[in-house]
């Protein structure tokens, strides 16, 4: 039943888009391999390519983030697993290894190997990651879409946050070569937070404790961390620069998905999202109104 209803709005927001002679295209979250296979013929039906990667285990259901976009629309597809950039970077102090540290030290350099230092849990936990991101490329512009590790408690959980922050937006600018952008996903970090102001200024605006040592090497040398800020589309158009409530988590209504997109474009619009209740009045979703655990969002775009 929870399926259906998802069909049933996203065919509404595909059909809205022809009726307006807009091209949609969706980034989807934690989607199941059952799931996948019951979309890809309603997609089909729809005239979409749909484009599934799966990362997690067999207990998850083999979750995965999934795209979708008009057929004939794209031209290049690449489905990157983000951590593997670590793979080159030592684990304890963030210097880029060497081929023969690669292949001996465990990923550790010989200086930290030899001196018995302890691993980075930030580095180490990033590094661990098997989230896959999905990029496609269309004739004149790039979208990505990426479901961000869950870590959020301590300093050392937003360094893991941070690093796959910047490698996700890293990898999709360098993969755009040059092309307007727009990354989106459940990011599962709040605008307070320092991956947010990373995101759109740079920086993590002095919070170092939420990098991990070395830090300013990797994401100032290292071509897989270096990133230009990008804007949210949602930012943009409200008034006072807020981001709208699009889950709700232990401690209440949160901002955790978010649309980035590069200096290019024009944010026409976003998709209004719900009244968000008083704390009185119960919430609860998936809900017979919204099918997901997660308000859907979106943004109608022009590019300049």
């Amino acid at each position: 039943m929870r399926l259906e209803r998802i069909r049933t709005l996203l065919e509404k927001e595909i059909l809205h888009g022809r009726t307006t002679e807009t091209t949609v295209i969706m980034g989807l979250q934690e989607v199941s391999r059952h799931w996948y296979s019951q979309l890809i013929p309603f997609f089909e039906g729809l005239g979409y390519t749909f484009v599934h990667a799966s990362y997690h285990n067999d207990a998850s259901g083999n979750m995965g983030v999934a795209m979708a976009w008009p057929q004939g629309k794209c031209v290049e597809v690449s489905l990157p697993r983000l951590s593997d950039a670590l793979a080159t970077v030592c684990v304890s102090c963030g210097v880029i290894l060497s081929e023969a540290e690669q292949r001996y030290t465990v990923g550790q350099c010989n200086e930290c190997y030899d001196g018995g230092r302890p691993r980075s849990y930030g580095l180490s936990e990033a590094r661990a990651r098997p989230n896959v991101a999905i990029f496609a490329r269309f004739e004149n512009f790039v979208v990505g879409t990426y479901h961000m590790p869950c870590y959020w408690k301590t300093p050392e959980d937003m360094q893991v946050m941070n690093l796959h922050l910047s490698l996700y937006h890293a990898y999709g600018q360098r993969w755009s070569q040059g092309l307007p952008h727009v990354f989106t996903g459940d990011y599962n970090f709040l605008p307070h937070r320092s991956p947010y102001a990373l995101a759109t200024t740079g920086t993590v605006l002095g919070h170092w404790e939420e990098c991990p040592h070395g830090a300013e090497r990797l994401f100032g040398q290292h071509v897989a961390f270096m990133m230009v800020p990008m804007r949210s589309a949602y930012a943009v158009r409200d008034p006072d620069g807020k981001e709208p409530v699009t889950a709700f988590g232990s401690e209440g209504p949160e901002s955790l998905d978010y649309i980035f997109v590069s200096k290019e474009w024009n944010v026409e619009g976003v998709r209004p999202t719900p009244r968000v209740p008083t704390p009185y009045e119960p919430c609860s979703i998936p809900s017979a109104e919204e099918p997901s655990d997660h308000f859907c969002i979106g943004a109608l775009l022009k590019l300049r």
